[in-house]
């Protein structure tokens, strides 16, 4: 069931460079559909620091929800000024 998520995520890993359209955002969504939740804070942390437009959704996405208990999603919000 999931064959086909790797390999769009293969596909977006391949086109990942310097001068890529391709978003840290993006891959971290696919890794969080997979249930990947280290590799998703982990390109999490790579949205951060290209300043992506969709960390503003990271306070009150749902899809979110598995990542809020951990603790490195915890010291991004804090570290984003989100964090209660």
């Amino acid at each position: 069931m999931k064959k086909p998520a790797w390999n769009l995520l293969n596909q977006l890993l391949v086109a990942t460079s310097p001068v890529s359209q391709v978003s840290p955002f993006d891959i971290a969504w696919v890794y969080l559909g997979l249930g990947e939740k280290d590799a998703t804070l982990v390109w999490m942390d790579k949205v951060f620091a290209e300043r992506c437009s969709p960390l503003v959704y990271q306070n009150f996405e749902p899809a979110l929800d598995p990542l809020r208990p951990e603790p490195q999603f915890q010291n991004l919000l804090h570290r984003m000024k989100l964090s209660h």
